[in-house]
């Protein structure tokens, strides 16, 4: 059985394929989501578009590749696209490089800082519940919409058939008010959100779909983990970038927003964590005002910058289906999924 995984990055959507052994059968690249015009200080990209793109790739190579059984993801992160309760998608794809919750206030704050100061966690605009917060301050929020979601979680629901999405503890940290297993509920209330649009949170990795198994997406950092170390997990990962990182496995599930688990198809006791820490923090590279530099909410200390790009590599997108998919049926169509 063949594993195919598929990274939707920022500024490119990368599938890749790989035999039972895990060698590199093939990849792909294609440009990714078109930006959607909207206020200057917003970042926003054409999410059905995207949609359609990663299908088609994923018909191609299903047609190319019949032994393939079973469909990983990973991509980009923060982000959020609202979808109604049937899982219809309601908006485009707010990327992790919006800039509306930078902006300033009356009270001369902006929304991400008014949030950190009344929860606690270290928040940056570009988190999705952060865009959510002003999305509802400004009563945009799109009529109907029943959940929040990453742009690769809304097409793994969509793959598996499932109606709602759900995430794994380390696409749900990247939006932000984490705690490492759940979202805080209580920091949530406290930041006045609408906690109904909160999306399930489970570290079990199969979402199901029939003949073609669905996994849901690893955040871009675990999955490059995977991929740097072709699935070793004595091995750290030296990430060196705009803002760079030291990344390595534990069994202990420590507090703090360093963390974040693994799916428990790869570890038995359902305890690992990735723990990460930020080697140079973004400011010491760019100015105060700049906005190439970034951090994360799982990083140990988080800059004041905006959230850490998701870039396409092959060794993240190999990552997910050989690692993370298991016990796969026959292969299925892509477009599958549309029919529901």
């Amino acid at each position: 059985m063949d594993h195919l995984g598929l990274d939707l990055g920022t500024t490119t959507i990368s599938p890749a394929v790989l035999d039972a052994d895990g060698r590199l059968l093939c990849t792909r690249t294609v440009p990714g989501g078109a930006a959607v015009a909207g206020q200057p200080w917003e970042r926003k990209q054409d999410a059905r578009g995207i949609e359609h793109a990663a299908l088609s790739l994923l018909d191609g190579l299903l047609q190319e590749f019949p032994d393939i059984g079973c469909v990983g993801l990973t991509g980009q992160m923060h982000g959020i696209v609202y979808v109604d309760a049937a899982g219809q998608l309601l908006s485009p794809l707010y990327t992790w490089q919006d800039e509306t919750g930078a902006q300033l206030g009356p009270d001369g704050k902006s929304t991400a800082a008014r949030l950190t100061a009344r929860t606690g966690y270290p928040l940056a605009s570009g988190y999705g519940l952060v865009t959510l917060a002003c999305h509802q301050a400004a009563g945009t929020i799109p009529d109907g919409a029943a959940a929040v979601c990453t742009i690769a979680d809304y097409l793994a629901m969509r793959l598996s058939g499932r109606t709602a999405p759900r995430l794994t503890p380390s696409m749900a940290a990247s939006l932000g008010l984490f705690d490492g297993t759940d979202f805080d509920r209580k920091a949530v209330r406290r930041a006045g959100l609408p906690e109904q649009l909160l999306p399930e949170v489970s570290e079990e990795a199969e979402l199901g779909g029939g003949r073609l198994h669905v996994f849901a997406a690893l955040g871009d950092n675990q999955a490059s983990f995977l991929g740097a170390g072709q699935g070793r997990l004595d091995a750290p990962l030296v990430n060196i970038g705009t803002g760079s990182q030291f990344s390595f496995f534990t069994k202990e599930r420590r507090a703090g927003a360093g963390n974040a688990p693994l799916p428990r198809r790869l570890a038995a006791d359902g305890r690992a964590a990735l723990r990460r820490a930020e080697l140079c923090p973004a400011g010491a590279l760019f100015p105060p005002d700049s906005r190439a530099g970034h951090g994360n909410p799982l990083s140990v200390r988080l800059p004041r910058h905006a959230p850490r790009a998701g870039g396409s590599h092959a060794g993240r997108c190999a990552a997910v289906p050989h690692d993370v998919c298991r016990n796969a049926a026959e292969p299925g169509g892509a477009r599958r999924a549309q029919r529901t």
